[in-house]
């Protein structure tokens, strides 16, 4: 579903669109905001620009984000906060750790570092279904849709900078 985020319902709307995995995904983005990266109000401002991708099965999570730096704690972190309960045998993925060997990945937006992750690792995307922190750019939902990709909103906002296919 496409969105506009400068509509006036905009906000109210999209938190009855919100997905299990969406809401994962803006916390662990909240909590990565809320340690060094938001010391000023203009830095904690910023996080409106990042975003973070998640895919959830039972007690896999694979995690990435635009900019910020993630760690497994911040997923357990987010998950307590949200339910109180951390799966026993959880594992805990970060796409972003796929820049160590590719240069691209970094600039990469966070669902496409998701969608490297599962090519990378040979993994069928067909019906997953990926939580984002905010309405995904078109670039993004065009890959999504052509992978079968399930996630629950887009904006049609064009990027300011190059987008990066995952390949």
């Amino acid at each position: 579903m496409q969105v506009n985020r400068r509509d006036a319902d905009y906000h109210h709307e999209q938190l009855e669109r919100m997905t299990n995995a969406d809401l994962l995904a803006v916390a662990i983005l909240q909590i990565a905001y809320s340690g060094s990266r938001a010391q000023t109000p203009d830095s904690q401002r910023l996080i409106q620009m990042d975003c973070v991708a998640v895919y959830m099965s039972r007690s896999e999570f694979i995690v990435a984000s635009n900019t910020v730096k993630l760690t497994d704690e911040m997923v357990r972190r987010a998950l307590n906060t949200l339910d109180g309960s951390i799966p026993r045998s959880m594992t805990v993925a970060i796409a972003n750790d796929l820049a160590d060997r590719y240069a691209e990945v970094k600039n990469m937006h966070a669902e496409m570092k998701i969608v490297k992750y599962f090519i990378d690792y040979n993994r069928q995307m067909q019906g997953i279904s990926l939580g984002v922190s905010k309405p995904c750019c078109s670039e993004c939902a065009v890959e999504l849709d052509k992978r079968g990709i399930v996630y629950s909103t887009t904006h049609s906002t064009p990027n300011r900078g190059e987008w990066i296919a995952p390949g």
